[in-house]
Formats: C-alpha cells, structure tokens, sequence
C-alpha cells in the first residue's frame, strides 16, 4: 500500500509538472511572472475599494476585503494551468471510445498506418483528441519522425492516461511488424474497458460530492439561521453579515456545479451535426414562447393578484410557463434515447444482411424497413428512400444520424459509412459498432440511475432549505410584530432582552425567498449535468422546486400564524 501511494503521488506531481509546461511556462517562472503581478495588482485594487467603501461598511470587513480578495486571487491564478490540463484530458477522454471504433473500423480497410492518422486529423468532432492526433501526424509528415516514435513523444505530454497507453502499446505493436487489424481488433476491448473504469470512477466520485454538497449546504443553511436570530439578542444590524452568508451559499452551489461537470463524463445526447431537424427547430421557439408567457403571467401576477395571492405563489406561477420548453425537450429526449437503444440491433442486422446477400446496403434496407425497431423505423424508412433516390451515399446516412436527434447515432452511422466506402467488411464493422455502442449504453444506464438518485437528493434539500429559513424568517416576523406593540417606560430599554429595532423584515424575507430560487436554479442544472442531455430540459425541475419551495413557504407562513395568534 505505501509503494501504491508513492506512485500515486509522483504521478500527480508529474501531472502538475506537465500542466505548467503544457501552458508555455515551468512553474518557477510561472509564479514570477504571471502569479505575482496579477496577486499585486488585485491587492492594489483591494486598496482603492477600500477608499471608496470605507464609509459604507466596518473595518472588519475591509481587513477581510483586503486579505481574502488577494489570497483567493493568487490560488485561482495558481490553479488555473491545472485547471486547463484537466480539462483537456477529460476531453480527450470523452471521444476516446469513438476514437478506438473508429480506427477499427479503418483497421480493416486499405489504409495504411500513417495514413490513419491523416483522415483522423481531418475529423474535428474529436476536439482536443483530433489536436493530439495532429501532433502525431505533423511529427510523422513534417519531421519524418518514425510513426512509433511520434506516438511515444506525444504520449509523454498528452494529458490522457488512457490514450498516452494506447499510443505506447501501438508503438510497440508497429515496431513488432503485428498486422494492424488485430492491434485494432483486440484494442477495441482493452481501449473500452479502460474507458469504462474511468467512467464508473466519475460515477463514484458524484456519489462522494453528493454527501458533500449536503452536508455543505446543511451547515450553510444553519449557519444563515444563526445570523437572522443573533440581531434579536445583540441589536446589531445583521444585513451585513446574512449578504456573506447567502453569498457562501450561492458560492457552494456554483462550486459543486462545476465539480460535477468536471467530473462527469461529457457525452452528448442530442446530436451536434450542425443540421437542423424537425426535432431541433421547435426547441428556441418553445423557449421564446415560454419566456414571454413568463414575462406575461408574472405581469399580470403583479398587477391583480398581488394584493390577495401570497408572493411565492405569484413568483411560481410566473415560471411556470417554463414547463412548455423543459416538457418538450424532455420528451423528445426520451424518443432520441429509445431511438439509442434500437440502434445496436439495426446495425448487427444491417452489417450482417449485407455481407450474407452480398447486396448493397441499400438492399439490404429495403428488407430492413419492414421490420419494427421502436421508434428508429420511420428513419430507416427514409435512409431507404434516400439511397433508392441515388442521394449521395454519405449524405444520406448524415440525413439518417441528423434525424435521429442522437449524438451517437449520428457519429457511429458516419464512422460504418466510412469504413464500408473505404472497401472495409460491412459484417465486421457492424459488430464492432453494435458492441461498443451496447457497452456504451450500460455506462449511461448507471449515470442514469446516480442522476436520479442525486435529483431525489436535491429535491429533499430544496424542502430542507426552504422550511427552516421561512420558519426562522415568520418566528421572527412575529416576534418584531408582537414587541413594537409594546410600549417600553423610558429608562428601562436597557431591561429588554430582545431588540426588535434591529430588523429589516421584509429585506430579510425577500434575501431569503432569493437564496430559495438561485438554489432550485443551481439545483435543476446540477441534476442536469449529472444526468446528461440538452440543459433546458433542467426548466421541469426548476418549476417543480420552484413550486415546492413556494408552498412550503406558504405553509410556514399560515402555519406558524394559526399556532402564535
């Protein structure tokens, strides 16, 4: 165990060792000469701020201005190398599952070693991926490094764990004279399973910040409480001191949405073509729909029903009409993954239809069509009619994937294209795409099954913030009500131990109804993020704990007047 720790931790410092070289600097030169003056000039900042809000707020949160300020500068400036480097590997990460299918495909055609990393160059949907291919191509091409050679450079700086081993284990297999379509046949499980391990570790590592987020936000929360009541027993304004907290509270929301998206694995749902279909083109006019009839409701709310229907309620109703954008991109995204699940099977029977008649796809289609597959049929369907009009061939199947709505779909139907145009085995190819997509649909399953299980989280704090800040928030209402009827003798202030004097309450209940709403917002996303997919779908959940929130707060509300009248 003490071996695997000191492994581990001369593999992070080597990792924040290539972060700074990966940014053009070392480390020494990075803190001279980026770190310093931006620490320097924040701190000089700092200073005038304090000229000009010294009358406004104490000393003691100037000294925390001109201490926190600066330190927090310095570490995110710090950080922000590491930050980059990490990106990139979860980048490089997402498309590797495409990547490795992709080559197997090409394993099985006429195209030679270096001409592999050539047409993978030309292949932009692999983002940060295509810039380390094109590194390796470049060194190949322009320096004629040897193709082995090249991969062992760039494995030694790209950020990927998982592509820097399959650059060193192909360098070896090119130095050992082994035929490339069984490195390639055999990398596929090697490549998935790796991708996998890093997946379910993003899996665990969401199950780890939920127990954090709650009990962050819990003691946020308390800590909130503990700030509205102190003014009752001190005098002292607290407006002061609930701003930092609330601010704190929204800082944690906003650091675990980051957490979460970093952590999580970047796959798509909704397919990035960049051709717009009858799914995609409702999506802004839902959105515009919704925003105006928000912007009506919550008008109208305003103007009529203020006077007589509480403010949370009038506030919830005003974000309802969000309900239209987030329920249609919701259910199409249920169409688009059913259409996912469909898909493995189609193409195992495409492939192997095509090579056992012998026939062109097209053929084989015509045969195809008339079998069910859910809701992937009615595209078939025209993927058939396409071919039979003698529509370009690659055209066509990008038509196909575009239409689906799937991500996936549309890059795996582009890479079985490719590789049967370029003389690959059309039953070869269809098995490989059918078994990493399947595999890729039981990674998505269990990221499935932690995204619900992290929104029944956040719905439950979203009640658990809500009741104790409007219980806290109406406790104190009524006790400001009840002490300011009461006449005090002059001379005898000193004797009363609550000073009510010291609250704004309806600043206070409307700060708190606002932490109540940016939480449900970061809430919503978060889940969002978790579970994947287009992130206006998050709308349904930010109504529903919009509504939650505002009931509860009602229901406080009532409650407590009924049992203090």
């Amino acid at each position: 165990m003490t071996g695997f720790h000191l492994k581990s931790k001369e593999s992070d410092l080597l990792d924040i060792i290539k972060a700074y070289r990966s940014f053009g600097k070392p480390l020494d030169k990075y803190l001279i000469s980026v770190v310093a003056p931006v620490t320097i000039a924040m701190f000089l900042v700092v200073i005038v701020l304090t000229l000009i809000i010294r009358d406004i707020v104490g000393a003691g949160f100037i000294l925390y201005l001109m201490v926190l300020l600066p330190v927090l500068v310095a570490m995110a400036t710090i950080l922000y190398p590491i930050i980059l480097y990490e990106r990139r590997k979860v980048k490089i990460d997402q498309y590797m599952h495409l990547f490795i299918t992709r080559l197997g495909v090409l394993s099985g055609t006429d195209v030679a070693k270096k001409g592999m990393f050539n047409v993978l160059t030309q292949m932009k949907e692999f983002g940060e991926l295509a810039v380390e291919i094109t590194k390796i191509y470049h060194l190949v091409e322009d320096w004629g490094i040897s193709v082995a050679e090249a991969c062992r450079t760039v494995a030694e700086i790209t950020p990927s764990e998982i592509f820097a081993d399959f650059l060193i284990r192909f360098a070896l297999s090119v130095e050992s004279g082994e035929s490339t379509e069984i490195f390639f046949t055999s990398e596929q499980v090697t490549v998935m399973d790796q991708y996998a391990i890093k997946y379910n570790a993003a899996l665990t590592s969401c199950e780890i910040m939920k127990e954090l987020y709650i009990s962050m936000v819990t003691s946020a929360v308390f800590v909130v409480v503990i700030i509205t009541i102190l003014p009752l027993l001190s005098g002292q304004q607290g407006i002061m001191q609930l701003y930092i907290a609330a601010l704190i509270l929204v800082m944690i929301e906003v650091l675990f949405l980051y957490l979460f998206s970093s952590v999580m694995p970047h796959e798509r749902v909704w397919q990035t073509s960049g051709i717009k279909t009858k799914i995609e083109q409702p999506v802004n006019t839902y959105l515009v729909l919704s925003i105006l009839l928000c912007i009506v409701v919550g008008f109208a709310g305003i103007m009529f029903a203020r006077s007589y229907v509480p403010t949370p309620i009038v506030l919830a109703a005003t974000v309802t009409p969000l309900l239209l954008v987030g329920y249609y991109v919701n259910k199409m995204e249920k169409i688009i993954l059913h259409r996912d699940d469909n898909y493995p099977a189609f193409m195992r029977s495409l492939g192997g239809s095509t090579e056992a008649m012998g026939v062109a796809a097209k053929s084989a289609l015509k045969k195809l069509r008339l079998h069910k597959f859910g809701p992937l049929t009615e595209n078939i369907d025209d993927l058939y009619k396409r071919l039979s009009m003698n529509i370009d061939g690659l055209r066509s199947w990008e038509l196909f994937g575009a239409e689906t709505g799937s991500d996936l779909v549309s890059k795996f139907s582009r890479v079985y294209m490719e590789g049967t145009k370029a003389g690959g085995k059309p039953g070869h190819i269809s098995r490989l795409i059918s078994d990493n997509f399947i595999k890729l649909l039981g990674l998505r399953k269990q990221r499935y099954q932690s995204a619900a299980n992290l929104t029944g989280i956040l719905y439950g704090i979203s009640v658990a913030i809500t009741f104790p800040l409007y219980i806290t928030v109406s406790i104190v209402d009524r006790i400001v009500h009840l002490f300011t009827r009461i006449s005090v003798p002059t001379g005898y202030e000193s004797f009363v131990l609550l000073k009510v004097t010291a609250y704004d309450v309806p600043l206070l209940t409307t700060l708190v109804f606002i932490i109540v709403i940016v939480h449900a917002f970061f809430s919503a996303i978060m889940a969002r993020v978790v579970s994947g997919g287009n992130k206006l779908g998050a709308m349904t959940h930010f109504v529903i704990m919009v509504w939650i929130a505002s009931i509860v707060a009602v229901g406080v509300e009532y409650g407590l007047k009924l049992i203090m009248a």
